[in-house]
């Protein structure tokens, strides 16, 4: 067993998640295992999605399964659910009273932009979200919609360049254009970007 940042691997090249959340220390465990067409075999059918507060961080037990869903539409209606449910979480963090305002009747993107204001989620990313938004409504109102090539494409084109970076360097030569694999990789670093960076921020914001 060799250490790879605050992760581990073992040497048959499978990677465990630690504790850490460390944004440049990601690696595949972070994002639901060695990412195949098909995802890591039979995680689905192993974990259990357990019900979750409303205002409590989304945890492995929820991201594992849902971003290795074999079905690209419940894949991105799952993973798009867990980032709003983290942004929930950050936002009433951030405010100093949080129980004056109900956030849920809130759009997403608008619950993107407060959280961008408060400092709780990076700028650079607003328009990722927001194209994993139209994915999502896409395949909620139209549940033919099949996933296409040119569907993530357009989201990988979408990532600031430090995802794209890190995702290269997360997966190396298991890095895969092919759609499936494709969302998987784009989702769940949004997912972790968006659930890791007000972790990592608000210590600093509260000692000013």
């Amino acid at each position: 067993m060799t250490s790879l940042g605050s992760r581990r691997v073992s040497r048959t090249g499978a990677l465990r998640p630690s504790c850490g959340c460390d944004l440049h220390q990601r690696t595949e465990a972070d994002l639901g295992g060695p990412i195949s067409v098909t995802g890591v075999a039979g995680l689905v059918g192993r974990i259990t999605v357990m019900a979750m507060p409303p205002h409590r961080l989304p945890s492995a037990r929820q991201f594992f399964p849902a971003v290795n869903d074999n079905d690209a539409m419940k894949k991105t209606i799952r993973i798009h659910t867990l980032i709003e449910r983290a942004l929930i979480r950050h936002i009433r963090k951030a405010l100093p009273h949080p129980e004056a305002i109900d956030l849920k009747p809130l759009p997403f993107l608008a619950k993107v932009d407060l959280a961008i204001a408060l400092g709780q989620l990076r700028a650079d990313v607003r328009g990722s979200l927001s194209a994993v938004n139209t994915v999502r409504n896409k395949y909620a109102h139209e549940p033919a919609t099949r996933l296409t090539a040119k569907m993530t494409t357009d989201l990988w084109n979408t990532l600031p360049v430090r995802l794209q970076d890190e995702l290269h360097a997360i997966f190396r030569r298991r890095f895969s254009k092919q759609p499936k694999s494709m969302l998987t990789q784009v989702l769940g670093i949004l997912f972790l970007d968006a659930r890791d960076y007000a972790i990592l921020v608000r210590p600093s914001l509260e000692k000013k």
